[in-house]
């Protein structure tokens, strides 16, 4: 009896320890490293092993002492970063508020350690103030700030001496004998030490990136001021964990995709207050490759019998050990438990964010004609061009630009305007859409179905397109000015908006803010319930300290027939 027991305890202990191997994807890595698929203009692909591995030294620098100000969310914004990258299996070392030696330091060790090997991929994040100095013969340098340097109006000679110029990061760049150096700063400042890149990337990874290349990406320009709420953070993390800069949809983000992505969605996102900027050293032998983020990692391979038979004999052998200690196969049971709890909770999550994309999809469709190709609206002839042409290009617009505008072109408003009439030609097409003879606009009739933060309004905005709402793929955000327009003097069922509109859609969002004279973000939106043009405060975190109205509204898309 004693002999079958062990036999099946054996046995288990096989299976657990199969089970562990074969969903350890890690372990895999490690001894096989990251393989690229890559092509030549022919066409002829192969596969080749392009790293052993990934090492990240991510910084932040928030609580400064020496006279910058004190930013709260860069520390946090490394942790973020660092908890993505170990989540995609590298290496990671995190340095929370350096002064310049613990700075220094690392920045040496990464050159004497994880650098010194050829075949490993090295990325460096910096997330905290930075600054531009102007140089005698009109160059400007920039600087990354540790958290114990001065500003330079009040001790430049101290600023000097512990912040760390881009010379400086050129020079640890180079000392890297690692092949692909990608560098990163959530900061402002000069990127003259390396060229502009702003060619479009390959349809495929060519097998020119396996040769070595140092690239840099920075925040924004160097007059330009970086929110201490990181956008640029968000993008870089969606970009290479959910894969949204794989612009190319072939599994990898290489570093010109990262840069491209980042240059748009930033610039978008930041209502075109931060323009990120990409290149490469200006060295001939340092800017032939690109970074590549490998996304898919290559299955396993299969074992053969033989060599399942020999670990079998293997795990035999060890049993009786196993049984002495007894302690140990429970500690296999709990990470197996462990990991397929883990592993059901990301399934979770994806099925939630797949339910959200597919409900605004659904959405959208329930808006055309069902289990049809959507037709073009039915527009009249006499539609060639405007009669009135209203601003279709986002503005930062003050509250007295606000009241000229109304009396301009005699938009109604129950406070600013009251004996405001402006007279629409409307005409409902065929396609859920509604045509303003007078405006040249094409609108949504209905619009969104529930009421939305910002970043979830732009996103309903880009399934439009993606869609073809009605034929169309041109679909916006409406300035308040164009808002404005549909505006009526009187309320009909219940709003101040022609009845041929949905009425689900009381209080919209505009493409339009407000100049913001503190850390709140704050945006032009129009209720169509109470016959006013209002702001709404809104921020992207919450805090119970602050006060925000308006944060969810709904979106009306429009488009012009020009």
């Amino acid at each position: 009896m004693v002999f079958h027991q062990t036999k099946t305890l054996g046995a288990c202990l096989f299976l657990a320890v199969l089970c562990v191997c074969f969903v350890s994807t890690p372990a895999f890595a490690a001894s096989r490293g990251f393989l690229v698929k890559t092509q030549t203009s022919s066409g002829a692909a192969r596969q080749i092993k392009l790293y052993s591995g990934y090492h990240a030294l991510v910084v932040g620098c928030g609580n400064y002492r020496a006279g910058w100000p004190r930013l709260p969310h860069p520390v946090d914004d490394a942790r973020e970063v660092a908890a993505t990258l170990k989540q995609l299996d590298w290496e990671v070392e995190l340095l929370e508020d350096p002064g310049w030696d613990r700075l220094d330091t690392a920045l040496n060790r990464l050159i004497v350690g994880p650098g010194r090997a050829k075949d490993k991929a090295l990325l460096f994040w910096f997330s905290g103030h930075g600054h531009t100095l102007e140089e005698a013969d009109g160059t400007k340098l920039g600087y990354i700030v540790p958290v114990d340097a001065p500003r330079p109006s009040q001790d430049e000679i101290g600023f000097m001496r512990r912040a760390i110029d881009m010379r400086q990061i050129e020079t640890v760049a180079k000392r890297i004998r690692s092949k692909h150096v990608l560098m990163v700063f959530d900061s402002c400042f000069s990127g003259a030490l390396f060229t502009m890149v702003r060619a479009a990337p390959s349809h495929y990874i060519e097998e020119k990136i396996t040769e070595p290349v140092r690239e840099f990406i920075t925040a924004g320009r160097e007059n330009e001021q970086v929110p201490d709420r990181s956008v640029f953070k968000i993008c870089f993390i969606q970009g290479i964990k959910d894969g949204y800069a794989d612009l190319n949809r072939d599994g990898y983000v290489t570093g010109e995709e990262l840069g491209a992505y980042l240059q748009e969605k930033v610039i978008n996102y930041s209502r075109k207050a931060q323009h990120p900027q990409f290149g490469k050293i200006n060295n001939p032998k340092l800017d032939k490759g690109d970074f590549v983020f490998v996304l898919k990692r290559p299955e396993p391979p299969v074992q053969s019998k033989i060599d399942l038979k020999a670990e079998k004999k293997q795990l035999d052998a060890e049993t009786a050990k196993v049984e002495q200690e007894g302690r140990e196969s429970e500690k296999i049971k709990a990470l197996i438990a462990k990991r397929k709890k883990l592993e059901a909770e990301r399934r979770r999550l994806e099925l939630e964010k797949q339910a959200i994309i597919e409900n605004q999809r659904k959405e959208i469709k329930t808006q055309t004609h069902e289990n049809k190709t959507p037709k073009l609206a039915s527009i009249p002839k006499e539609v060639k061009a405007a009669k009135v042409s209203l601003r279709k290009e986002p503005k930062i617009l003050s509250r007295r630009d606000l009241k000229n505008m109304l009396l301009q072109y005699h938009f109604f408003d129950v406070e600013r305007n009251p004996s405001g009439n402006f007279a629409n030609d409307l005409i409902a097409n065929s396609d859920s859409t509604i045509t303003d003879k007078i405006t040249g606009l094409m609108w949504q009739k209905r619009g969104s179905a529930n009421s939305l933060l910002l970043l979830q309004a732009t996103r309903y905005v880009e399934i439009l397109n993606r869609e073809r709402f009605a034929g169309y793929s041109d679909w916006r955000m409406p300035t308040i000015e164009e808002l404005a327009s549909l505006m009526m003097r009187t309320k009909k069922q219940g709003l101040f908006i022609d009845s041929a509109f949905d009425r689900t859609q009381k209080r919209c969002w505009s493409a339009d803010s407000i100049p913001r004279p503190s850390a709140r973000y704050e945006d032009w939106i129009i209720s169509f319930l109470n016959g006013s043009i209002t702001d709404a405060r809104h921020k992207k975190s919450y805090a119970s300290s602050w006060y925000f109205k308006d944060q969810y509204n709904y979106v009306r898309a429009v488009r012009s027939l020009e």
